[in-house]
């Protein structure tokens, strides 16, 4: 049973020596997120990375690539000071073998989207919610970040 389990872990990718990726969780226009196992600690985390991009010219495919490490090395030193319930805490930030950057956070087993979630409420669980994420939200302001990606989703 040992050896069909490392022949399994060999076919997944691995990220800097440290996270196995498992399974994609989600995606957005840039960036990719992975439910991935620590091999450090034995922990699920989620792992956000870059989007492999098409080719490119060699000179504007440097110069995006070094755009998009610099939003990322941005979102995770701006996700790295936040501490709130209801935001994810971050957890690694680090560079995958074809140098663009990754971070790990926190993963929250059996999420839901928001209208997922919500669906099973009543109104007062409902109102409850939405309160929950406008803290969130007026927290995030309170620290001089605006989210510029909110969808119900």
């Amino acid at each position: 049973m040992g050896n069909a389990l490392e022949q399994q872990s060999m076919q997944q990718e691995i990220i800097n020596g440290r996270y196995v990726l498992l399974e994609e969780i989600g995606q957005g226009e840039m960036g990719v997120v992975y439910k991935a196992r620590d091999k450090l600690s034995g922990e699920l985390v989620a792992l956000k990375r870059i989007k492999k991009r098409g080719k490119q010219p060699k000179t504007s495919s440097v110069i995006a690539s070094k755009h998009l490490q610099l939003h990322m090395a941005r979102e995770f030193q701006i996700l790295a000071r936040l501490r709130h319930p209801n935001i994810v805490s971050v957890l690694d930030f680090g560079f995958d073998e074809q140098q663009r950057p990754f971070f790990t956070m926190s993963l929250w087993q059996s999420s839901k989207t928001f209208l997922e979630y919500a669906q099973a409420l009543d109104f007062d669980q409902k109102i409850d919610l939405l309160q929950q994420l406008l803290l969130a939200l007026a927290y995030l302001h309170r620290q001089g970040v605006l989210h510029c990606d909110i969808k119900p989703e």
